[in-house]
Order: structure tokens, then sequence, then C-alpha cells
């Protein structure tokens, strides 16, 4: 694929979850590393799940093949951008929201009259380091005053002019700043302290119900088939084309 420079490429940030989140069964958590390890053998993965008007004419109307993209991490404790992914397909059809087992579902979308639409991409490149929300703001009124991410934050794709594009590939080239560093300590601190309290809660839990056993549990055979649990868990296999 013809590289893409000067006037012709555009640039955006497109947004993804950052940490697990069950939806119908599935995961809908989608990371700089899984798009890496999906597209290194020049597979492409589709952009799926856009369901805002706005970031859907994005995808339809104004993307092409060779554009570039920063992939940002959102709902976790530190939304972050990792990397740079290209466009590699024109926009087509959302297929999604055509499966009532998919979690972006949506019955008035329709084969005919499709609604929303998706892109293929495939991994470029990694930042040497996240680049943190906390840390674009610390810019809000200098190079990044008018970057749609800090302006409209609610929009899940969003343009990125070329002169953010630049400082941001040289804010990943930096140490990080050390007030984000120190943020990510302590919030490392506070879920120490969650497990250590999960930990303690389990134990006594534990011990209260040795305490208060029911007669008739201490009196069945331990290879009692009754008592058994049996737990079944389901995966969906995802099969990209």
């Amino acid at each position: 694929m013809a590289d893409r420079e000067g006037g012709n490429r555009k640039y955006w940030l497109m947004k993804a979850e950052g940490e697990s989140r069950i939806v119908k069964g599935i995961d809908v958590a989608f990371t700089f590393e899984m798009l890496e390890k999906i597209t290194k053998e020049g597979k492409m993965e589709s952009w799926s799940g856009v369901r805002n008007y706005e970031a859907r004419n994005m995808i339809r109307d104004q993307m092409s093949i060779g554009d570039y993209a920063f992939l940002y991490c959102s709902n976790c404790k530190f939304p972050h951008i990792r990397g740079v992914m290209e466009i590699c397909s024109e926009p087509h059809p959302d297929d999604s929201c055509w499966d009532p087992n998919d979690p972006y579902y949506d019955p008035k979308s329709t084969k005919e009259k499709p609604r929303w639409y998706s892109v293929g991409v495939q991994s470029r490149y990694p930042f040497k380091r996240p680049v943190t929300l906390r840390e674009l703001k610390m810019h809000i009124n200098g190079k990044l005053s008018h970057m749609s991410l800090l302006n409209r934050a609610r929009l899940s794709i969003s343009k990125v002019n070329k002169d953010e594009w630049d400082f941001i590939h040289q804010l990943a080239e930096l140490p990080e700043p050390s007030e984000v560093q120190e943020a990510r300590e302590k919030e490392n601190q506070k879920e120490t302290k969650k497990r250590e309290r999960r930990v303690d809660d389990d134990g006594k839990e534990d011990n209260k119900q040795k305490k208060s056993k029911s007669p008739y549990i201490a009196a069945a055979g331990d290879d009692d088939t009754s008592l058994n649990a049996i737990k079944q868990s389901r995966i969906k296999e995802c099969n990209i084309k």
C-alpha cells in the first residue's frame, strides 16, 4: 500500500475500551496490543460498534485508505494513546449491528438500509510509552488547546490536525511527567489496599462458614456429587476475514 504524505493523509483519534467489560457474554475490551497480534500477518480488523451519528459520518464520508489514527483506550484508570493504526479499507456497512448476539446489535439497521459503517484497520507502530489523557490535558492551554478529544470528550472518533499529531509523537519520546507517575503510583497503592482488604474479608468469611457449618453438610460424604458446583462458560470465537 502506497504511503500517503503531505496534504493527502488525514489523522484521527479512535476510541476503544481499555479494560474488560462483558456485554452479552462477550468482552468488548480492545487494546493496541490486541490489534498488533491480530494484524501482524497483514490481516485487517474491522472497526465496528460505532453507534454515534457524528462519528459514523466521519467513517462513512471522510475516512480514506491510508489515513492514520491514534488508538485511544478509554474506560480505564488512565485513558491513553498507545500507538498508531492505519485505515486499510474503504468504509462499508457494519455487519455487527445485524447479529442479535453482538453487543452492538441494532435491529433498526438493515442490509437494505444500513445505519452504521466501519473500516478495516491495521496496527502500524506502538509508542515508546503510553501518552495519557492526564498528560494531554497538561497542554490544553498550549499546543493542544483546540484538540477535539479535550473539548468534545464524548465523541468516539475525532479529527486530529497535523500539528497535534506531531506534538503527541514528541510527547511519546519524552519521559512520562512526574505528575502522571505520582498519580499512577497512588492508584496502584489504592488497588493494592483493595486487594488486601478483599483477601482479609475472604478469610473472615471462610472462618465464619466453618463455624456455622451445617450438620447435614458435615455428614455428607466427600464424594457426594450433589454437593459439587458445576460451572459452564461460553467463549465466542471471533473469525477475522
